[in-house]
């Protein structure tokens, strides 16, 4: 996108309970693969809005593996998901295995 583009600082890492930590926000986790990230846990917050697919269940997964860290991901909040892509949230382990989920039926919003 032309509206994002990646710092020039490392990635900041903080300590929680004798884990490294990182956080993303939303589009930041574009960058994530260009860098260099010393954690065990990625934080990502997202309102993830495509319309066609989900690219978290491919791009998610790569990143995993190739910084070797877990991610948790939340994806918006509660509601009615207004679009296709909201809700959603996942655990995708070091390996790239995405942790299961509970199906849960939630009501689509008539707009």
């Amino acid at each position: 996108k032309t509206w994002a583009t990646p710092g020039n600082l490392p990635h900041p890492v903080f300590a929680v309970a004798g884990l490294r930590v990182a956080a993303a926000i939303c589009f930041d986790v574009h960058f994530l693969l260009q860098e260099k990230i010393a954690a065990d846990v990625l934080l990502f917050s997202s309102a993830w809005v495509e319309d066609e697919g989900d690219q978290r269940f491919t791009l998610l997964p790569q990143i995993a593996r190739a910084h070797g860290l877990w991610i948790i991901n939340c994806n918006w909040g509660p509601g009615i998901p207004r679009i296709r892509t909201q809700g959603r949230s996942m655990i995708i382990a070091p390996d790239g295995s995405i942790a299961p989920a509970i199906a849960v039926d939630i009501p689509t919003s008539s707009a």
